[in-house]
């Protein structure tokens, strides 16, 4: 996703009431700082 689409993701996140201020604040700093989210694979451990 491009810099601009996470941050008017980030804004309709705060304008829907599903971030504080603070959260919204904190999202945007990384963002800005350009650090990149964690994401954690999920995997399915097979069982034998």
């Amino acid at each position: 996703m491009s810099f601009a689409s996470e941050l008017e993701n980030l804004a309709s996140l705060w304008d829907r009431g599903d971030l504080s201020q603070a959260e919204f604040e904190k999202a945007k700093e990384r963002l800005l700082s350009g650090e990149v989210p964690e994401v954690s694979p999920t995997t399915e451990k097979s069982q034998p």
